[in-house]
């Protein structure tokens, strides 16, 4: 299960708000921009055969929905994704509409 992620966060670093660029060298190193793009789902996803959800946010610049379309279709196991038009970031403002999602997901998935 993922919810908000990314096929790869390169070029972000450039493109991010100064006070996330500055939160990101505790979290990356001396060279944030360097880490971001090295960082890749490529190669990856074939080898993934469990089921996958995705689920997004709309309005999340962070982690954009369009990645969860290129994840489905890497991967070699079954996918689904849910995307939420007024979701931000990690869908911190929908949590009362993703958790139950996913436990839905996961009692359909394991039974």
């Amino acid at each position: 299960m993922s919810i908000s992620s990314w096929y790869s966060p390169a070029g972000r670093f450039a493109r991010m708000e100064n006070l996330s660029r500055i939160g990101q060298y505790q979290y990356l190193g001396k060279d944030p921009g360097v880490v971001m793009d090295s960082i890749t789902l490529d190669g990856v996803l074939p080898r993934i055969k469990v089921p996958v959800l995705q689920i997004y946010g709309e309005l999340d610049p962070s982690s954009p929905p369009e990645h969860a379309k290129q994840i489905s279709a890497e991967l070699a196991g079954p996918s689904a994704t849910i995307i939420y038009p007024e979701g931000v970031h990690v869908l911190n403002n929908l949590w009362f509409k993703a958790r139950p999602a996913v436990g839905d997901w996961l009692s359909k998935t394991l039974n």
